[in-house]
């Protein structure tokens, strides 16, 4: 081998090296953050209910009260997902519809639950992660929208010892 081909070999293995490591250092997303912070697996969870939703579109969205969280817009910037601040008693979440700034009602919880993470899969399904107070226990809840099907699949996970406190998560 040539002096000149032995350079070109070397450097080849080295992007090589450099493109893989790249692929292993990937930033996890909202959701895998979420499950690894509680010690949750993706397998704990499983199918409690699926229910057509209408959302009702209305104007009285106002940003002041709600709460931007990472990767609440859709891939398209159509669609905002919207959850109030930390610390309210009870908690709504909104669908937003950026064209008008109209907004839909996603979810209502109750005291002692909350929405606490969204990840959009494409641009007409996303998921809200969070805890569900059902009576007697609360419960981590992962909510799938299909907006394209007006469906939401509600998913539970029946595990009561969490590594962390809940609600916690951002605040680390």
């Amino acid at each position: 081998m040539t002096t000149m081909k032995k350079y070109i070999f070397y450097f080849l293995l080295l992007m090589i090296s450099f493109c893989n490591t790249s692929f292993l250092s990937k930033t996890k997303n909202e959701k895998e953050q979420w499950l690894e912070y509680y010690g949750l697996k993706e397998n704990m969870f499983v199918k409690d209910g699926e229910s057509s939703i209408q959302l009702e579109w209305n104007d009285r969205y106002s940003d002041d009260k709600f709460n931007a969280i990472p990767d609440c817009y859709s891939p398209d910037s159509n669609y905002l997902v919207q959850h109030p601040f930390y610390g309210e008693p009870e908690e709504e979440s909104l669908l937003v519809r950026m064209v008008d700034s109209s907004a839909a009602r996603l979810l209502y919880l109750s005291p002692g639950s909350s929405a606490e993470a969204v990840i959009w899969k494409n641009k007409y399904t996303f998921e809200i992660m969070g805890f569900d107070n059902c009576c007697p226990d609360i419960t981590p809840t992962i909510w799938h929208y299909n907006l394209k099907k007006n469906t939401c699949t509600v998913m539970s996970a029946k595990k009561l010892h969490l590594s962390k406190p809940i609600y916690k998560w951002r605040n680390n």
